[in-house]
């Protein structure tokens, strides 16, 4: 605490070995195309059972390639979960899931609804049996 309170905190971070370390890939590259249900990244099909896209600051989504862009020009989901391609998943959206989702205090809620969808999309797909 002296530490701290005389020198600053420590930066709060996810490092990219602890990532791997849980089976976690980051890949920066564009999706090409959907092959058999699979993204495509540099011409290599991935075995993924999500993709959660990173929109940043801009919300612009010309570069989705995918059926799930509504009239209004933003992707059809509720609180970043598209219903139309399942393992898809969006945060830090304008009114994800109110005014605050495109603030500072709202898309830690916004992320955590996202990732506890994402967690219980993965149990079931566990839970299913494997095709011999």
């Amino acid at each position: 605490m002296p530490h701290v309170r005389f020198h600053g905190g420590p930066s709060l971070r996810v490092k990219r070995s602890d990532l791997a370390a849980r089976g976690v890939e980051r890949v920066t590259s564009r999706i090409e195309e959907v092959r058999d249900g699979l993204p495509v990244v540099d011409g290599t099909p991935r075995e993924v059972a999500n993709v959660v896209w990173a929109t940043g600051f801009r919300q612009a989504f010309d570069w989705v390639r995918l059926p799930i862009i509504g009239d209004d020009g933003y992707p059809r989901e509720t609180r970043g979960v598209v219903d139309d391609a399942p393992g898809l998943f969006f945060c830090g959206l304008s009114y994800q899931y109110s005014f605050s989702s495109m603030l500072i205090t709202g898309a830690g809620r916004d992320a955590e609804y996202v990732v506890d969808r994402i967690e219980a999309r993965q149990k079931r797909l566990q839970a299913l049996p494997v095709p011999t």
